[in-house]
């Protein structure tokens, strides 16, 4: 093996989704270089309408995860699942570490399971929280942002992410400044889809900065 690629789908910050068959041609490539390809798809879930995921067993190289810390609101019982090939599986298995997932968190995702229906309530909420933002921070002099996939927002902020980031905070409102990703410069905030009273305030406050 020639070292091992990651990607992130939908991406992060930008919330960008990066279509199927350019995640294949992705996983095509790197087999015939000899290279594994890891897929972090723990927000792909979270996408209104659409599943981009690969299916693992077509490609040996690739391994694919999930969390549903993201999607069930599992935060603090830390579970999340992978898939991949039956190769690649036996190998994670003997490296990893000793009752990786406790047995209340084994409970909380299984019950969490036995009610698909969340999802989908989850994937409406946001689809209509994410238009209800994007609408409101656009209209702000200095701001702009585009729609996402996922639920998360990256937005161009007027005078520095920094002083926004701080204002913010002053506010008792923490959001991601994103000057340390690599392409972005000091002007990007990366704000999260939460409940309508939550955005409404967040949308004031960026208003009064």
């Amino acid at each position: 093996r020639n070292g091992c690629v990651f990607a992130c789908n939908p991406n992060n910050p930008t919330g960008a989704i990066v279509p199927r068959g350019e995640m294949q041609a992705l996983a095509e490539h790197a087999r015939g270089m000899g290279t594994i390809l890891f897929v972090d798809e723990c927000f792909m879930e979270m996408v209104p309408g659409r599943d981009e995921s690969l299916l693992p067993p077509e490609y040996d190289n690739l391994f694919v995860l999930r969390s549903m810390t993201k999607s069930f609101a599992l935060a603090g019982a830390r579970v999340g699942y992978g898939i991949g090939s039956a190769g690649m599986v036996s190998v994670l298995d003997e490296i990893k570490i000793p009752w990786n997932v406790s047995g209340p968190a084994q409970r909380a995702a299984c019950a969490a399971l036995r009610d698909p229906s969340y999802i989908q309530r989850s994937r409406r909420t946001i689809g209509e929280e994410t238009d209800f933002l994007v609408r409101g921070i656009s209209a702000i002099p200095g701001f702009e942002c585009r729609r996402p996939a996922a639920n998360f927002i990256l937005v161009r902020t007027a005078g520095g992410s920094r002083r926004v980031q701080q204002g913010l905070l002053k506010r008792g409102i923490l959001v991601r400044e994103c000057s340390s990703f690599d392409g972005l410069d000091g002007e990007y905030i990366r704000v999260a889809v939460r409940s309508r009273g939550e955005n409404r305030r967040l949308v004031e406050e960026l208003s009064a900065l």
